[in-house]
Parts: C-alpha cells; sequence; structure tokens
C-alpha cells in the first residue's frame, strides 16, 4: 500500500463531480481509499462528501473513477485549511 497523496478525483459516473482527498491506493477492490473526503463545488469551496454521516472516508472501485489529477494551488489551499478547521 502507497502512503496517502492529496488528489483530486473525476467520478466516472458524475463527471460534474470532484471530489478532493487523502487517497491511497490499494492492493484489491475496492482498491481505492478517499480520507478527508470533500466536494470541490467551485475553485476554493468544498463542502464535505458524503452528506448525512460523520464518516469522512469512502472507498472506490477503480471503475468508479474517470481520473486523478492533481489539486489546483488554490483548491489544495482551501482543503488543507478545511481538513486542519
Amino acid at each position: 500500500m502507497q502512503p496517502p497523496v492529496i488528489k483530486l478525483l473525476i467520478l466516472k459516473n458524475s463527471p460534474d463531480t470532484y471530489l478532493i482527498g487523502k487517497l491511497t491506493e490499494m492492493d484489491e477492490e475496492p482498491s481505492l481509499l478517499l480520507e478527508d473526503s470533500y466536494r470541490v463545488v467551485e475553485e476554493g469551496l468544498l463542502n464535505v462528501y458524503p452528506l448525512h454521516t460523520d464518516q469522512r472516508f469512502i472507498f472506490l472501485t477503480s471503475t468508479d473513477i474517470m481520473s486523478i489529477l492533481d489539486p489546483a494551488p488554490a483548491v489544495l489551499a482551501a482543503y488543507q485549511k478545511a481538513v486542519n478547521e
């Protein structure tokens, strides 16, 4: 298992949904763990994700993801601020 890194994920079934969090890639499905997850609403504005729970992590399969990207500096700064609050 790789150590977690902060990544931006685009979901395959919802390409307008951008999630940011500490991503850990695992050896078996579900192969992705996204910790301290948030949804990027617009640059610099984040909403907790998933909604309606205090759980701040989600498991995803490789088939759920369209792309894994590095976040823009403004999004990364907003994420680091949100996680540290």
